[in-house]
């Protein structure tokens, strides 16, 4: 009896982690019955604090969603939810504020802002939440999470005492910061940061440099949000105190900045999302149970072993020595690339699929994704 745990994150922007796994799920049940092969199959879609991760979190551990409009990344009213978990709450800033509102003619480097994850916070809080697990993939802005401490009673102003305008491009202007009133909403509220990435808040790794050209931002505009994150930083230390060392943390980066913004002042810690997810969602527990991994992403590359949820569960099977099975739409990583990255042998025990299922959208990228799982089947199990 072969033991399979199917993993999946999402194809972002395309199809998400929990119609992956139900699609790939029955493909290998499908494949059992035709085979004849005795096979249990376990569906476990993950996330890591990038999109989708309130849903997967949802499937996963039940909760109420609560639904609401809030302001989006550039001040257009957006649907959103939160996830309420007894006194727990997930708030997915992408929800709110993610680049997923905005094409490619409304995107809005220097202006778009966090508002809206501002918004979603203080219904949460008022909702009865004392822990708040905030998710920070997928953020179309620069802005330093300054929005959505804006919304939670935080005030940054000018040297002129004036409220400046929401977005990173106003930063530059930043002379003070008043938490007063975000203390007092927040007081007694335990947050924690849940990131996909390791990006210290400024300079050639930072948050505008690596991706503000995502967010619209051309070579000026990324300098000037740099220096705008670097004014925003400056105030902060010198206004309340706050150590230096905080932009360089793991993750300060993330989101445009919000990971550094949300340490400072809610006071938050920002986390690896994989593993507080597994933990939540049993990840290693599961892995242990299995035979073979499946797992999938929209691309698999170099930066999908920095810290993001497939490459860190991949890490997790490859030191147990289980068979993985990687069916991202597209791969720059083939298997022996992907064997030499995790230390080990070049192995049919390990199989890099791609799907291509981005070219084609409903039914018939699904079809693909099914199709490469069966093939992908009859050339492992066999080495299991």
């Amino acid at each position: 009896m072969t033991k399979i745990l199917v993993a999946p994150a999402s194809y972002k922007g395309s199809v998400s982690a929990s119609v992956l796994a139900a699609t790939i799920g029955q493909a290998c049940r499908d494949y059992a019955a035709v085979s004849g092969g005795a096979l249990i199959v376990q569906e476990a879609p993950i996330a890591d604090g990038g999109d989708d991760s309130l849903a997967c979190l949802h499937a996963a551990l039940g909760g109420d969603l609560v639904s609401m409009e809030v302001v989006g990344p550039v001040g257009l009213p957006v649907p959103a939810a939160y996830l309420r978990l007894a006194d727990m709450a997930v708030v997915e800033l992408a929800c709110a504020s993610g680049i997923a509102y905005l094409n490619a003619r409304t995107l809005a480097p220097l202006t778009s802002h966090t508002y809206g994850t501002g918004q979603l916070i203080a219904a949460a809080i008022a909702g009865g939440a004392r822990k708040i697990i905030i998710t920070v993939g997928g953020s179309a802005s620069t802005d330093g999470g300054t929005g959505a401490l804006v919304a939670l009673g935080a005030k940054f102003l000018d040297k002129d005492g004036r409220a400046l305008e929401l977005g990173g491009g106003a930063l530059l202007s930043l002379a003070a910061i008043d938490l007063s009133a975000l203390h007092a909403c927040c007081n007694g509220v335990d947050f924690t940061v849940a990131t996909d990435v390791v990006s210290p808040l400024l300079g050639r790794q930072g948050a505008a440099t690596v991706f503000g050209p995502q967010k619209g931002a051309n070579a000026a505009e990324v300098a000037w949000l740099d220096q705008s994150l670097s004014r925003l930083a400056e105030v902060f230390e010198a206004s309340c105190g706050i150590d230096a060392s905080r932009r360089d943390l793991p993750g300060a980066g993330a989101a445009g900045g919000a990971g550094y913004g949300f340490a400072c002042s809610l006071p938050a810690r920002i986390v690896s999302g994989f593993h507080l997810f597994a933990d939540l969602l049993a990840l290693r527990e599961k892995v242990s149970w299995c035979d073979l991994l499946i797992v999938a992403e929209g691309k698999l590359d170099e930066q999908s072993l920095s810290g993001k949820g497939v490459g860190e569960i991949i890490a997790l099977a490859a030191a147990a020595g289980k068979g993985i099975l990687a069916l991202p739409a597209v791969s720059e990583l083939d298997s022996a690339a992907l064997a030499a990255i995790f230390g080990l042998p070049a192995s049919a025990r390990l199989v890099v699929a791609p799907t291509a299922s981005l070219s084609s959208t409903g039914v018939a990228g699904l079809n693909q994704v099914a199709a490469m799982t069966k093939s992908s089947l009859s050339q492992l199990l066999a080495h299991l």
